[in-house]
């Protein structure tokens, strides 16, 4: 493999996909344009088992299942990382360029030199790859702030408000689909309220007794959408409603289910100082990830439960802006 000059600090995107019992990855580096790529004959399956593993134990924090899970990340970084290390390791920012088919893979739990992607740079994932390379950071003033006390226990919905004085807040027996969908168009659309996911991908928010559909979000304008909701970083019928409406830029959300308070407290306090200080969206979740990681790892609890609390939120950047 052609070694790669790690002066050339970047964004990498990267192209998996499954074809038919094949498995793909591909590379390209946005400074020095290189290039790789890499085919794995018939092993499609078998990978897709491992990392559909990972997502199950995470999911269900099945700490009995500590071992597998490591043998699942060793096994899937030395046969997918260890050939692009080169190229991995002079990457500033990761993007992963994501089908429909692979939306629950954590590729950014695999590890590089024994830590983990999502501790190592900034990741983000994209639906194509017209998504220009930096955009900045995202000034917000105007939006509105839902809370479902239940999913919120710690108001950290309304510590948010707090700092962006323009924003509407409303308690979710407050709120009703129409609130959101008839709201101006804003900056942040931010919600902390139950969500499910279907084994097909598509999934709802909660709110009030009455399902949030990706229809009636495909008409919110917004820049920033930040789901404090289970399962909606998957939700392929929500992300590309939001891809497909035109003004969103950024779309974060966790792929598992997640704590209600807690880990997803500190989450959105941690993320928003960051914004607020004129971090990337990118920056800010990478920030606040290994904030957590270091936060969970002291208290000594299970590998697998420091994961769940650390890894699930996935940011989405959209070729909106």
């Amino acid at each position: 493999m052609k070694k790669v000059d790690t002066a050339a600090m970047g964004t990498l995107y990267c192209y998996p996909e499954r074809d038919g019992k094949d498995f793909y990855l591909g590379f390209w580096h946005d400074v020095d344009e290189h290039e790789d790529e890499k085919t794995w004959p018939n092993q499609g399956a078998a990978i897709a088992k491992r990392f559909l593993s990972l997502y199950e134990i995470l999911e269900e924090k099945e700490t009995a299942r500590a071992a597998e899970f490591r043998q699942h990340i060793g096994a899937l970084s030395e046969t997918l990382v260890t050939p692009f290390a080169d190229l991995l390791r002079q990457a500033s920012e990761l993007r992963f360029v994501l089908p429909e088919d692979l939306i629950r893979w954590p590729f950014d739990l695999l590890e590089l030199d024994g830590q983990p992607l999502f501790l190592r740079v900034p990741v983000s994932y994209v639906l194509d790859d017209e998504v220009p390379v930096y955009q900045g950071p995202v000034k917000l003033a105007t939006g509105l702030i839902i809370a479902d006390l239940s999913a919120d226990p710690e108001q950290a919905c309304k510590a948010v408000h707090e700092t962006l004085p323009k924003t509407d807040y409303l308690r979710i027996e407050q709120a009703s689909n129409d609130s959101i969908t008839d709201a101006d168009a804003m900056d942040l659309l931010l919600i902390s309220a139950h969500g499910s996911l279907e084994d097909d991908n598509s999934g709802e928010i909660d709110i009030n007794g009455d399902s949030l559909t990706a229809d009636e979000l495909g008409e919110i304008e917004t820049a920033l959408v930040y789901f404090d909701s289970c399962g909606m970083g998957s939700n392929w019928d929500y992300l590309q409603a939001f891809y497909d409406e035109g003004s969103t830029r950024y779309y974060l959300a966790p792929i598992t289910s997640n704590d209600a308070g807690d880990s997803s407290t500190y989450t959105m306090n941690w993320f928003f100082t960051g914004i607020q200080k004129s971090q990337t969206p990118e920056v800010a979740l990478f920030e606040t990830r290994k904030r957590l990681f270091a936060h969970y790892t002291k208290k000594k609890l299970d590998q697998v439960v420091v994961l769940n609390k650390a890894f699930p939120f996935r940011l989405y950047v959209f070729d909106n802006s």
